[in-house]
């Protein structure tokens, strides 16, 4: 699963949380990061803020739904 949230504090206690679950959690600070961390890895799950810097939330969902690969991929917006 891939966190992404420019709050540090938000990003640490949603990790701890859905860590206790038994979710492996990666985490990304803004859209941007989330976005080059989603080229390079396979998540089952995307869950993300949608005011961020460099790369918002919105932006990132568009481009998330426009990658072949990526289209199908479940998304949560915190």
């Amino acid at each position: 699963m891939l966190l992404c949230d420019d709050s540090r504090s938000l990003r640490e206690a949603v990790s701890r949380i859905l860590a206790v679950a038994g979710y492996a959690v990666q985490t990304a600070s803004d859209g941007w990061e989330a976005w080059e961390l989603l080229q390079d890895h396979p998540f089952d799950l995307l869950v993300t803020d949608l005011e961020m810097p460099r790369m918002d939330g919105f932006d990132l969902i568009a481009r998330v739904r426009r990658d072949p690969e990526l289209k199908d991929l479940p998304i949560m917006v915190l």
